[in-house]
């Protein structure tokens, strides 16, 4: 038999199987072994309540000494919890005495519970003109209140003339409330072409505003070429929109992680699967492409499990090297891949590897080369002679596919 919680109780679920699972309704709290009434105009903010302090007024209600009594008219119609008649007055009122008088046409306040005429201010389409709010013109600004003078009215890409928001054209403005033709751009796809704004050529930069040439039209990755922006040919970019020649192309040079599965990842032109202090994980599967970069390979960390490099191995130019020796006299060229799998059934795991390319760019003086230093290289010395940096250690591992 399904017995009754008794007055003011309730469950929080159907199928209840004890009293103890009986709780005290919205309204009521505990008091002893039964659920008390919070009262006339009293709830509570949930089920559950176990004491009369957690008795709030009701919405429409604000506490006056120990009871709820009414807000006066115009007062917020959804809180609860009013612990004073402060707090009544709905939004575009404020409290005169004991009532909830308005701000007028065209006003409004921040929020509820205003108290005074001076907390009014102009709703969304007004402004204030003297001491009431007046109408701002069309193409004002849909979404600000607040507005102190006609000044302010107008919507992003109009400005003032006289009492009227009038149009920037296909331009537009950086703010919203411009009072002049001065203060108008030309829009994203547009530049300044004599007095007007002309539309960029295709691939133009899809965020800036404001362009004053045709010039500064062009996207990252492309450059002017007569009107038209041609992209920047094979593994090369800008390095920023505007760009007005193939010259200002660049290589892009350094290590790109392609496929990553595991803890690998990509430092300067360095590449890794090593944390200080911990092991690699099994099923680890990752790809690393020398993008525009080449020279010697050196080691700063070499440490895989062998077993004849049949389960984690790191692969170079179609080469598994595992153990505990660094590889050395290994080169790595533009465009190539090192690979490093460790197996999903079988690993003793071990530290792992990072390994550098010591790289220096092209303008390196006659007689100068790569001096390796971390994860970067500077001109220096020869090149060649950064193979005598790599680790030298016992049980070297190479087997070639």
């Amino acid at each position: 038999m399904c017995t009754s919680c008794g007055s003011g109780g309730t469950t929080e679920s159907t199928g209840s199987t004890s009293a103890g699972q009986c709780i005290c309704n919205v309204g009521s709290f505990l008091d002893g072994s039964s659920c008390a009434s919070c009262g006339s105009g009293g709830t509570t903010e949930s089920t559950g309540s176990t004491s009369a302090s957690q008795c709030i007024c009701d919405a429409n209600l604000y506490l006056d000494g120990p009871s709820c009594v009414s807000c006066p008219a115009n007062s917020d119609p959804a809180s609860t919890g009013l612990t004073s008649i402060d707090q009544c007055c709905n939004v575009g009122y404020f409290l005169d005495g004991s009532s909830c008088a308005s701000c007028g046409s065209g006003g409004t306040t921040e929020s509820t519970g205003s108290t005074s005429a001076g907390q009014c201010i102009c709703n969304v389409g007004y402004f204030l003109d003297g001491s009431s709010c007046a109408s701002c013109p069309a193409n004002s600004d849909p979404a600000s209140t607040g507005l102190t003078s006609i000044d302010q009215c107008c919507a992003l890409g109009f400005f003032l003339d006289g009492s009227s928001c009038a149009s920037c054209g296909s331009g537009t403005t950086e703010s919203t409330g411009s009072t002049s033709a001065g203060q108008c751009i030309c829009n994203v796809g547009y530049f300044l072409d004599g007095s007007s704004c002309a539309s960029c050529p295709a691939n133009s930069d899809p965020a800036s505003t404001g362009l004053t040439s045709i010039d500064q039209c062009c996207a990252l990755g492309f450059f002017l070429d007569g009107s038209s922006c041609k992209a920047c040919p094979g593994n090369s970019a800008t390095a920023s929109t505007g760009s007005t020649s193939i010259d200002q192309c660049e290589v892009q040079s350094g290590m790109t992680l392609v496929i990553k599965e595991g803890r690998c990842a990509v430092e300067g032109n360095c590449v890794s699967n090593y944390e200080a202090g911990s092991n690699y994980g099994i099923n680890e599967d990752c790809t690393f492409r020398l993008d525009g970069i080449s020279g010697p390979l050196v080691f700063e960390q070499f440490d895989i499990m062998a077993f004849n490099c049949q389960f984690d191995f790191l692969t170079i130019a179609g080469t598994k090297y595992c153990g505990d020796t660094a590889p050395t006299g290994l080169l790595g060229g533009a465009e190539s891949e090192i690979t490093w799998v460790s197996s999903e059934q079988f690993s003793y795991a071990r530290p792992g590897f990072k390994v550098c390319v010591a790289y220096c760019p092209s303008n390196c003086a006659a007689g100068s080369g790569c001096e390796y230093g971390g994860s970067t290289s500077s001109c220096a010395v020869c090149p060649g002679e950064q193979n005598d940096r790599a680790l030298s250690r016992d049980k070297v591992k190479k087997i070639t596919n």
